[in-house]
């Protein structure tokens, strides 16, 4: 963990965006966090490395009003706000090699994935602080990744995102065969802006987790 302060307390709950940052839609092009609806297609970098448009099938979580604790990781040209256990790719200067990190591990000097004029390219982490941002939002992807405040991250937090990703795979199946209004109601969120299928299957996920 080294000695830097911002790593040494992780939020309880932590796992999402907050409402500022910036998604790019394929309809209606950039937009904050907080206006973005399930079905919208959201730029993503590809597997491939590619770009490309993915959509949005659930709010994980949704929370327009609270105030919550996240990491703003500066690159040379970017800021993405993030929570301290979302994973992001980490990659070396030639895009080649891949390493999910949680926000909270991430160390200045690191690359990140970003993109400048729609194309991919790799940035070196210049600075990472903690800050306060409103709203609480995690987006699900059916690739599994966005592109928030033009830098690659997966969609995914506190749980890695392969086994996160296969252990819905079954939903997103049931996202494009079911009518809207039931889908909706089978992810109607709690109290908390959580849908509760979603907090009873990763708690027993991160059960599969070492502890971090």
């Amino acid at each position: 963990m080294g000695n830097d302060p911002y790593k040494r307390e992780v939020p309880a709950d932590s796992r999402c965006f907050p409402g500022d940052v910036e998604v790019e839609t394929k309809l209606n092009g950039k937009k904050c966090m907080h206006k973005l609806q399930v079905g919208e297609e959201v730029k993503v970098m590809l597997e491939d490395g590619t770009i490309g448009f993915s959509e949005v099938w659930t709010m994980a979580h949704k929370d327009t009003e609270s105030t919550a604790c996240y990491l703003q990781i500066e690159t040379e040209t970017k800021k993405l706000t993030i929570s301290h256990l979302h994973f992001i790719p980490v990659t070396d200067q030639n895009n080649s090699t891949v390493v999910y990190k949680m926000a909270k591990d991430i160390e200045i000097g690191e690359r990140l994935s970003t993109v400048e004029s729609n194309q991919p390219t790799t940035e070196t982490v210049m600075k990472i602080e903690e800050v306060e941002s409103t709203g609480i939002f995690a987006p699900f992807t059916i690739s599994g990744y966005i592109l928030v405040n033009d830098v690659h991250t997966s969609v995914y937090a506190e749980v890695n995102p392969e086994l996160a990703h296969s252990a819905l795979a079954s939903f997103r199946d049931k996202y494009y065969i079911t009518p809207k209004e039931e889908m909706e109601d089978f992810l109607r969120p709690n109290e908390n802006g959580v849908p509760e299928i979603f907090a009873e299957a990763f708690k027993m996920l991160k059960q599969l987790v070492p502890s971090y």
